[in-house]
Order: structure tokens, then sequence, then C-alpha cells
């Protein structure tokens, strides 16, 4: 017991110290001055006077800003001209100050079919600030990573209009066959992304890629995640997160609508793969999780699967698994959501507590869940109480408010609000902040990439995200 006491001293110490080295340098405050200049981004986001006001007012507790919107420099559009005005599903890697963050940009969400071939489905954003500002990268520009084969450097007219030709002839050979495709599919977005050792890996629909140099070039890893090495689909995909295992190998989780959780592993920084099955036992989407002490902890998307009826529960299920990996135990928590998606689950080494970020797109959080507003929550477990089987989460505060439901057209362009999904997100332990990247906006396009930065002082935030 003396030593429990102990271990949990020096963890208080070192959150401490955390907080304290955050407060040198996150240097960065509550400013909304892009509301009143940017009215796409305005438009998109849907923030009441009043949610404008709680973000102001959090100051360094809490940032929200536009990454990117369909326009300028980041709209991608067909030879023939259409725009590809919707932009979502991102995730995303951190290593050092530089920020990737990897997202789809399509002509709708489920509204009309998308002939763009899936090599283009992909667009990155890149930070080297820190998440303060957010550029594309021109020979990452045209798609899945390095297409043109231009890796780095200046990218002019003829690789342009090179690109434009290589587009036409993908879109009219957009039937791909299902050989050329990975076993490793994001589920609405893009892919997952994952560091490992220093090196940066993105998988998607059609392959795995890495950087040994933090983004300055790519490589495709020819034959990684192909049918030879994974033989199962997941009808409806991956988590968004890799992640390290306790053996320090590259981790991807699958799922499929028969109830299987596919756990693919890789030795060798994502070249080859192997792949254990778990028999859940009912479908589920999107497992997200993380690893904490030896023990896999998700929390999935269980509201569908693809063309399957809802399981008819109307709060997410947490999945606690032994240091094996073999098997699980299995609790419906008291997480409410009217449309329960894809969520984030992670070790917060400050409030030493597992957090959960859950999106209701059809309400808001604890008393709020028919209110016409899709809301980002936090909600978080004492670990020791959740391996001893408890499942009473704790409510921390609602993180961003946007006005009007999943679907509703009561907005500015009178359009199918659409957006959240906080699946990719980053723990700086370093600047003692968490990046989330969500997207919002409407069905059929316009949607943008958005950032919100919190801190990791969850107590802190909490009281304040209470009371306002």
């Amino acid at each position: 017991m003396l030593m429990l006491k102990l271990i949990r001293n020096r963890s208080r110490i070192v959150a401490a110290l955390i907080l304290f080295l955050a407060s040198i340098s996150i240097g960065y405050a509550g400013d909304l001055d892009w509301l009143k200049d940017d009215e796409l981004a305005a438009v998109c986001a849907n923030l009441s006077e009043k949610e404008q006001a709680k973000l102001r007012d959090a100051g360094e507790m809490l940032d929200f800003r536009p990454v990117c919107l369909p326009r300028g420099e980041w709209l991608y559009r067909l030879p023939e001209g259409k725009p590809l005005t919707h932009l979502g599903w991102p995730v995303a890697v951190k290593r050092e100050n530089v920020i990737h963050v990897f997202f789809s940009r399509l002509f709708s969400h489920s509204r009309e079919p998308n002939p763009l071939p899936v090599v283009r489905y992909c667009a990155v954003a890149q930070s080297t600030d820190h998440g303060e500002t957010f550029q594309p990268v021109p020979w990452l520009k045209n798609s899945c990573l390095d297409e043109l084969g231009v890796c780095s450097g200046h990218i002019d007219k003829t690789i342009l209009d090179e690109a434009a030709w290589l587009a036409k002839d993908a879109v009219a050979e957009s039937d791909e066959p299902l050989e050329n495709w990975t076993h490793m599919q994001g589920g609405g977005g893009p892919g997952s992304a994952g560091v490992i050792d220093g090196k940066l890996i993105f998988a998607g629909n059609r392959g795995v890629y890495r950087s040994d140099n933090n983004g300055k070039d790519w490589k495709l890893l020819e034959g990684s995640g192909l049918p030879d090495q994974i033989p199962t689909f997941p009808t409806w995909g991956q988590a968004p997160n890799l992640l390290v295992d306790p053996k320090g190998k590259l981790l991807s989780l699958g799922a499929t609508n028969d109830g299987r959780l596919l756990v693919r592993t890789s030795s060798d920084y994502g070249s080859t793969w192997v792949e254990e099955i778990v028999d859940l036992g009912e479908p589920i989407q999107e497992p997200s999780g993380c690893f904490h002490e030896g023990r896999l902890i998700l929390m999935p998307r269980t509201e569908r699967a693809s063309r399957l009826s809802k399981p008819g529960a109307t709060a997410y299920y947490q999945y606690c698994f032994d240091k094996e990996g073999k098997s699980f135990t299995k609790r419906l928590t008291n997480i409410l959501a009217g449309e329960r998606d894809t969520t984030d689950v992670k070790f917060n080494p400050v409030s030493q507590r597992i957090e959960a970020l859950v999106a209701n797109r059809l309400g808001g959080g604890p008393g709020h869940e028919g209110d016409n507003c899709m809301t980002i929550n936090i909600w978080s477990i004492d670990p020791e109480r959740l391996v001893e089987g408890a499942s009473d989460w704790r409510f921390d505060g609602t993180l961003l408010r946007s006005e009007g439901r999943e679907h509703d057209r009561d907005n500015p362009l009178g359009l199918e609000r659409d957006g959240l999904c906080p699946g990719g997100t980053i723990i700086d332990v370093d600047r003692g902040v968490q990046y989330i990247y969500i997207y919002m906006g409407h069905f059929t396009g316009p949607s943008g990439i958005f950032q919100i930065k919190r801190t990791l002082d969850t107590v802190t935030l909490r009281k304040y995200l209470l009371s306002s």
C-alpha cells in the first residue's frame, strides 16, 4: 500500500511539472477574430453568441480555429471543373513542432456518387508551428501521398498540368479492382495515422505510407496491407489512430459487420502486417481506443454497422481487454448520445484518468440531449476502477457546441448540417495540450476542417466548462 501511494504521489508531481512547463510554452489564447473575418468558416462552425463567449473567456484553456476550408489553395477540382467542397474525417500525427492532418475531400457526404478515384480522396494539411497555422503541402496536393513521385521541393506549372491529366485519366478508370485496395479501410475518412520510433505512418485505401524525416519525404510501402498480408476485408473500417502496443509493435484495429475485431500488427514500421481476429459477438465500427498499463481499452462506434440495424442502446459501450489481449469485459456506459459516432479514448497523464471525447450529433451533454445542436463532450474515469469493471464515467463538460442537429436545415445556408467525429487527436505532453481535429459544415458541402486545442488540466477545464 505504501509503495502504491509513493507511485501515485510521483505521478502527481510529474503531472504538476508538465502543467508548469506547459504554462510557459502554450502561448495561445481564445482568439475568435476569424469568425468576423471569415464568413465561410463561420457558417460551417455555426456557433451561437453564447458559445463564442465561452470560447473567448476560456483564455489559454481552450482554443478553436479553422485548419482549412474548400476554397483557394485548398479547393480541389476535377479536370472538368467540378469542385470538391466536402472536407471531412481528419486524422492527425504530431512529432516535434510539425503536425500533419490527413482528411478526405468529396463532393458530398453520402448524398451523391463520388467519381473521384480512391487515390485522390486524401489531402494533407501541415503545420510547422504547433498548430498555429496550416499550409497545403504542394507535392502532396494531388493526393495519396506522393502520387506524382514528387517528394520534396518546388512544384511548378508543368507538374500541375501533369497532375490534371493524371486526374482525368484516373476519373475515366475509377472502378479500381479490389486487389489494388489495401484491407486497411478507413470508415468515412481517409484512413488512420500514427507515430512509432519517430517515423510517421499513414494507412489508407490505396496503401501504407511512411516518412522517416517528419514529413519531408513519404514512401509508399509496396504491397503493405494488401490481401496477401491481410486476408480479412473490414467492411466498416479501422480506427483513426494507429497505436503502439506494449511489445513495441505498430497496431491497427479494424472491424467487420459480423462482429469481429481485427487486430493487425507490424514489426517493421508498416511494411508487413499480421492479423489476429477477436470475436466481439456484435458488429462495431471504427474501434477507437488506447493502451494503458498493457491493456487495450476500446470505445467503438456502436450506433450501427453498414446496412445493419442499430443495437438499440442509447449509450456507448466500453471494452477492457486482459494484458494478453485474448479476453475482454464489455460494459454499457452512462455516456448518452442520440447519434453515436467515432470517439477518441486516451490516458491523460495530467489528470491520471482515461478520457473519452464523444460526439452527440443529436443534442448536448447530460440534461441537454434534446437540444437542437451537435456537441463534443469530455467524459473520464479512473483507470483502476475501469479495470475492476466500473462503467460510470464522469461528465467533464462540453468542449464545443454547434447549433443545429445533424441533418437540420435551420442554418445560414439552409443545408443539412454535418460534422464533428473527434476521431484523430494528439496528446502533447510537453506542451500540456490535446489537439482535436474535427470537420464541420454540411452534407453537400461546404464543410471544413477545424482544430480544438485544450489544456490537459482537466480539473481546471472541467470547472470552467460546467460553470459556463
